[in-house]
């Protein structure tokens, strides 16, 4: 029986194609289970302004606007 991948295997290989760095896929995964900025931050130790930070730089990179855009980039891919 073949096994499908789930977000959570799929996510860091789909943020490394679009030359994401290892903080700023670690915090793409975020968004696919809905935490708020100040979640993330508490959960990984650094402010808010710096999730923010690396959160404007993900969307750049991989050409989204919202959180919402993101986690759909991640499952179409």
């Amino acid at each position: 029986m073949t096994q499908r991948a789930t977000v959570d295997h799929v996510a860091p290989v789909v943020m490394s194609a679009y030359g994401l760095t290892e903080q700023q896929r670690i915090i793409s995964g975020f968004p696919l289970q809905g935490p708020s900025t100040q979640t993330i931050s508490e959960q990984l130790h650094i402010t808010r302004h710096t999730v923010q930070d690396h959160v404007k730089s993900i969307f750049e990179k991989t050409g989204v606007r919202t959180r919402r855009e993101l986690a759909a980039t991640v499952l179409r891919e």
